[in-house]
């Protein structure tokens, strides 16, 4: 990607603080969208002609090729290799319901291949693109939960005040607050110094 093609990349809001449904468009230059259209899920930065209208770091943005036809929304991050990471292939809004939908299915598949099990509960609940959530990878380690996020955007998502699925990840383990009367999930997010995410712990809502 030319020096130029990056500037133009770069929104005029920088990093957002919370990642947000925007109206911005990433379009791709010409011949470059044939990986998208045969399902690859990542676009690279030698792909992108330009951003038409604004979007920050972790925020969700539409995806077209050189003549304006639709591929698909994903998160973006104009600083990586990879300024777009799909999520949907569909014209639709990226909120909490989306997301819900995503980790019911990631679970359902699990249940379907018997996990966890009398042999084992160590498994993987979330598989990144694997499960159509590019960056995201929890690890379910019996009652514990490891969260792994390689995208900028799930930092901003995953915050308790916009992201009311998280508990959905493992219910299973539940501990007694000595302030509150409420049970709470323990999910340790492994630390990435560049995503500014150290550990979280999620409340039921």
């Amino acid at each position: 990607m030319s020096r130029r093609r990056a500037t133009n990349l770069v929104s005029s809001e920088g990093v957002s603080g919370q990642a947000r449904d925007s109206s911005g468009r990433v379009v791709l230059c010409r011949g470059k969208a044939r990986p998208l259209w045969f399902g690859h899920p990542w676009v690279y930065a030698n792909a992108v002609d330009r951003l038409d209208g604004e979007a920050a770091a972790g925020d969700i943005v539409s995806l077209v090729d050189h003549d304006g036809h639709f591929i698909g929304r994903g998160i973006f991050n104009p600083r990586s290799q990879i300024p777009v990471r799909l999520l949907t292939r569909k014209d639709e809004a990226i909120d909490a319901a989306f997301f819900v939908a995503r980790l019911r299915e990631a679970r359902a598949l699990r249940t379907r291949l018997s996990l966890p099990n009398p042999d084992t509960t160590a498994y993987r609940l979330v598989n990144s693109e694997g499960d159509g959530l590019p960056g995201l990878v929890v690890d379910v380690f019996g009652d514990a939960t490891a969260v792994q996020v390689t995208t900028w955007g799930w930092p901003c998502v995953g915050k308790p005040s916009s992201m009311r699925w998280k508990p959905r990840f493992h219910p299973a383990r539940s501990t007694r607050s000595r302030r509150a009367a409420t049970p709470t999930w323990r999910v340790l997010w492994r630390r990435i110094a560049w995503c500014g995410v150290r550990r979280a712990t999620w409340c039921p809502v």
